[in-house]
């Protein structure tokens, strides 16, 4: 073979050996991301069935955003999820937190449920407390079942991730 060939051949097998490494960092940072999303799913299914175990008539009082509500060691709406980094733009530096349709208390106060807000991903405006009206009286005390929204938000390997689920608590027969 001429010294020609030789180049040829180890250019192509370089070429070849970058292209490889490439696909292998590539799948490498996939699976991570796979992982992620896969922690994420778990704690989200977690915290969903914390919330469904949960007293129902003091659920909204015990996640919601509010303090003044709250019954006696209430774990309030955000959570940790283990192995996920927060997001830099996120506030409380919790990866996790529970989203109910509310809207900011009479003077400010702790925000209260309301069954006439605009939510389409949770299905909302709907009738929460069951008297046939939808209105925009606070439902903190007559919901007959809660719309709510677990979320874990975090700064992942590709970028900044969201894995929203919408759910509905009832209470248990």
């Amino acid at each position: 073979m001429g010294l020609i060939e030789v180049v040829a051949a180890l250019t192509l097998l370089g070429l070849g050996l970058a292209a490889q490494a490439s696909l292998t960092v590539a799948a490498h940072t996939q699976l991570g991301s796979v992982r992620e999303r896969q922690s994420a799913l778990q704690a989200a299914r977690a915290r969903i069935e914390v919330l469904f175990g949960h007293d129902f008539r003091t659920c909204f009082a015990a996640f919601d955003e509010g303090v003044g509500n709250d019954p006696p060691e209430a774990p309030g709406p955000h959570f940790d999820v283990a192995g996920l980094q927060p997001s830099a733009a996120d506030p409380d530096g919790r990866v996790g937190r529970i989203i109910f349709p509310t809207a900011p208390g009479a003077g400010g106060g702790d925000p209260v449920l309301r069954e006439d807000l605009d939510v389409p991903e949770l299905g909302l405006p709907h009738d929460l407390d069951g008297d046939g009206v939808l209105d925009s009286e606070p439902k903190d005390d007559t919901y007959v079942h809660i719309p709510v929204i677990v979320e874990v938000w975090w700064q992942g390997r590709s970028g900044e991730q969201t894995l929203r689920i919408p759910t509905w608590i009832t209470p248990r027969r």
